[in-house]
């Protein structure tokens, strides 16, 4: 009896040793974290060359369009949403990009540049301030022959392996900004001389990665 009783022991006490000294050999799991991206943030320059702007104007008989040089800017995002941002356009070099007649062309960008329209010798540039946006529209401050107003309009923003871009349409008023020519608010009998008070400035700010 002794002996079962020693034996019976040694038994428990080799078991336990055993079940403890396997529990820790037992590899501890340990889970990876993953970071979670909160989105694309930061200031960003202008790429002036790659940057378009490009603007659309219609009449009764018509429209022309072309486009006006980004003289520089920047833009901030902050977690994928546009925060603000600023364009200087350099208004001496608006194009016309629809008449293939070389005077008629020349014609239309000299009276672009007159007292009748953008009056480029006294306001050789014009600026966009973006002050408001939230995840689809900005809001800001277009500056046109000294005269600011306040704009509103839809942006969209991606990004690539090269580059980020945020691309609009503004709708301007151009007789708010003191440009009347051809203007049915003003003057009376245009016929098919009447030129539309809207026109379309549509942009695409490129930073280059």
């Amino acid at each position: 009896m002794k002996t079962f009783k020693l034996t019976l022991a040694a038994l428990t006490l080799f078991a336990a040793f055993t079940f403890s000294s396997c529990k820790e050999e037992t590899p501890v799991v340990v889970e990876e974290v993953v970071a979670v991206e909160d989105g694309l943030s930061g200031e960003f320059a202008i790429n002036t060359d790659a940057s378009t702007l490009s603007w659309l104007g219609k009449k009764v008989t018509g429209e022309h369009s072309g486009s006006i040089k980004i003289q520089e800017g920047s833009f901030t995002i902050d977690k994928n949403v546009l925060t603000s941002g600023n364009i200087l356009m350099d208004m001496t070099t608006i194009s016309v990009g629809d008449l293939t007649d070389a005077e008629k062309n020349a014609q239309l960008i000299e009276h672009l540049n007159s007292e009748d329209f953008f009056n480029t010798a006294l306001f050789p540039t014009a600026a966009f301030v973006i002050n408001k946006t939230d995840n689809a529209s900005v809001a800001g401050d277009l500056t046109i022959k000294g005269i600011t107003n306040r704009v509103k309009f839809g942006y969209t923003l991606t990004e690539s392996e090269t580059e980020i871009t945020v691309e609009g349409t503004l709708i301007v008023d151009r007789t708010l900004y003191d440009i009347k020519y051809g203007s049915g608010k003003f003057f009376e009998k245009l016929g098919d001389k009447a030129i539309n008070d809207e026109f379309e400035l549509k942009f695409k700010m490129v930073s280059t990665k």
